[in-house]
């Protein structure tokens, strides 16, 4: 996700950008709106290619869009979160901020993590013969949930955070 470098990118800019008449939850959340879409059309457009080719059911083709748009949220806040945490203001290259970041690497290392975690418990339940319709259902509360625990946090902590930031 490329929130996890958007603060640190703003450099020697931030100062101007934090003197701007906008409140800092505008700023945050038009990052991950930016960040959103960049990834969640092209997803969309590479979930309508699979229902045609495949012949999903409408009720399964409701449920993927669904976690097509709440999986990648959870890597826009976290990746937010992390470069709130961790900001690399001065830099000589944009290019360190985005490879060679704390906020970077952790982003990544969680995404990965998470993947194979998720990846593992479905083929459990798969293996357990849980249906389609439960699976969706389980994956699309525990999106929902893990969203809306890091949209507070960000809108919360990530603000004061975001406030105390300094060059």
């Amino acid at each position: 996700s490329i929130t996890s470098s958007m603060i640190s990118l703003e450099g020697r800019n931030y100062a101007i950008l934090k003197s701007l008449p906008v409140s800092p939850k505008k700023i945050l959340m038009a990052k991950v709106y930016t960040s959103s879409l960049l990834t969640i059309p092209v997803f969309i457009l590479g979930d309508v290619i699979m229902f045609i080719k495949l012949k999903i059911g409408v009720l399964d083709c409701v449920f993927l869009i669904l976690l097509t748009i709440l999986m990648p949220l959870v890597s826009h806040f976290l990746g937010l979160i992390m470069n709130l945490k961790f900001p690399k203001l001065e830099f000589e290259n944009p290019t360190e901020v985005v490879k060679q970041s704390m906020s970077s690497f952790l982003s990544v290392t969680i995404g990965m993590t998470l993947i194979i975690l998720i990846s593992i418990i479905v083929m459990k339940m798969i293996n357990m013969n849980f249906s389609s319709l439960c699976i969706f259902i389980s994956m699309i509360s525990f999106f929902t949930i893990v969203d809306f625990i890091l949209y507070q946090y960000l809108m919360k902590k990530g603000v004061t955070i975001y406030n105390n930031l300094t060059t």
